[in-house]
């Protein structure tokens, strides 16, 4: 997915991947507008959405939580966050707002995917996330404000303790780290590697949650595999395979990239440099030692389009589109629709760069 997707795409998590990780005991949140009603689902475009009041008890199990992963993560909370318990309905409203997807953007995305074959060019990508996120949206940090958005499921579970731990890990890499440069490419490959860094850090982080939680009480594992699922997946299970793949892609690869530069030194000092000299490219996520040994994608030069297509007498009738990188991952998932699995696989992995026009 190319840069216009990625704000977007990261304001969703997957509850199923959470399924190895966490939790906080069972707390029910005294939920009170600020009259004594109860929030109703009024669109809020725009401006964030006001909270809820959240009760002591609830404030002082997040704080146990927030603590827990300061010391887990080893990074200090920079700036005071704001805690706020809001209608879900008004969550999505105010994210899709914050995420200003346009229909040319999505155009322009389309016309990507449908180049390799992933997709038509005439899937509507505005409206199918949208639906993804009416249908997954559990959770935002919102980096701009310091804002932690909780949205009002009417009870603080086990499996929404964990996903609070992995946003608060989000919040304290966006405060420490210059986040926001990482995701500002129009490179793809670069892009999804970058993105692979931020939630593989947050997703670890909260695997070490889970069994220190777990080890408090270990009776909650049970409503954590009870509870790990996706929540009424009709859209997600629709959707193109290659934006499923896009999804899962940080999470999975991602962790595993940096549990192993967490495993070289057993502290997040290679993490944390990682963000100072980052990851750029889909292979060195796949495949770590391309990292540590700085082995660094091959550039690859093609000829100017425009001697090409003055020789087929139609200059000035063109326009360059695209200009990037398509990497290890997307060839791979190109090479997926023709071939199997493993081979896609086994014949990617042998990726060293490329270029497309």
């Amino acid at each position: 997915m190319v840069k216009n997707f990625w704000r977007f795409i990261t304001l969703i998590l997957l509850v199923a991947l959470l399924g190895m990780l966490f939790l906080i005991p069972h707390a029910n949140i005294a939920v009170r507008a600020q009259d004594g009603s109860t929030p109703t689902p009024i669109p809020n475009v725009g401006e964030p959405p006001l909270s809820a009041e959240i009760d002591d008890a609830t404030t002082s199990i997040l704080n146990t939580l927030e603590a827990d992963v300061v010391l887990l993560r080893e990074l200090n909370q920079t700036a005071p966050i704001d805690r706020r318990l809001v209608h879900p309905t008004e969550l999505i409203n105010f994210a899709l707002a914050e995420a200003d997807y346009t229909d040319e953007q999505a155009q322009d995305d389309a016309r990507f995917y449908g180049a390799f074959g992933f997709m038509p060019e005439d899937t509507d990508l505005v409206e199918l996330t949208r639906n993804l996120m009416t249908e997954q949206l559990t959770g935002y940090f919102d980096p701009t404000r310091d804002i932690m958005f909780i949205p009002n499921w009417g009870g603080l579970n086990a499996i929404y303790g964990a996903i609070y731990a992995h946003e608060y890990a989000q919040a304290l890499i966006h405060q420490n780290f210059d986040v926001a440069s990482l995701l500002d490419t129009t490179d793809p490959d670069q892009a999804l590697a970058a993105l692979a860094l931020i939630e593989g850090d947050a997703q670890l982080t909260t695997a070490f949650y889970t069994g220190v939680v777990l080890q408090r009480n270990p009776a909650i594992a049970n409503d954590l595999l009870t509870q790990t699922t996706l929540n009424n997946p009709a859209v997600y299970n629709n959707m193109p395979s290659i934006l499923r793949a896009e999804l899962f892609f940080p999470y999975t690869a991602g962790t595993e990239f940096v549990r192993v530069l967490y495993n070289q030194t057993q502290d997040w000092s290679l993490v944390n440099q990682a963000y100072a000299l980052p990851p750029v490219s889909t292979e060195q996520i796949l495949h770590p030692e391309q990292y540590t040994q700085n082995d660094q994608p091959q550039a690859v030069s093609v000829k100017p389009l425009d001697e090409f297509f003055d020789s087929q007498d139609v200059a000035g009738d063109w326009e360059l589109l695209r200009d990037q990188t398509l990497g290890e991952f997307y060839l791979r998932e190109h090479l997926d629709l023709f071939v199997d699995s493993p081979v896609a696989v086994s014949t990617a992995a042998g990726w060293g760069g490329d270029h497309f026009l």
